[in-house]
């Protein structure tokens, strides 16, 4: 193998590792979107953790595209077998990563959407309910019946 094919092997490699980290970053995230109560602190960090190995394997992704124009071949590199099985595993890791990320989602889709449904319950219960009129006697919402006078 020559030595710019091998530098795409190592670009491979690369790739490979940022997906593997992700990997766990995801798996961590999960876990924590399961858990009962989640730690924002926490789940902030596993935000810019994935944010980071995007970032790097976007980076890898860019040298392969050079790397591809510079030796005239392109994925899924038939004509290299290690190229070849490199690159199907990045495939492979790609789409179980890409369904994992989506499960996440809709995860934290249901954390929001019972954070909301709380501060909606929290906000309504905060609303002033009227016991005492500017008169200081009782007032019910709904009583049709006017002022009770007691005997």
């Amino acid at each position: 193998m020559s030595k710019p094919a091998m530098d795409m092997f190592d670009i491979l490699n690369h790739m490979q590792d940022s997906l593997r980290q992700l990997d766990d970053i995801l798996t961590q995230e999960q876990q924590e979107l399961s858990a009962g109560r989640v730690n924002a602190a926490f789940l902030h960090r596993l935000t810019e953790n994935k944010n980071e190995q995007l970032s790097t394997l976007s980076h890898f992704d860019k040298l392969r595209i050079q790397m591809e124009q510079t030796l005239s071949i392109n994925a899924p590199y038939d004509q290299d077998a290690k190229l070849n099985d490199a690159w199907l595993a990045i495939q492979s890791q790609t789409r179980y990563l890409s369904q994992n990320n989506h499960q996440n989602g809709l995860l934290l889709e249901q954390h929001l959407k019972h954070t909301q449904e709380a501060l909606n319950f929290l906000e309504k219960k905060s609303q002033p309910t009227n016991l005492y009129g500017p008169d200081g006697q009782s007032h019910r919402q709904g009583n049709k019946l006017g002022r009770k006078f007691g005997v």
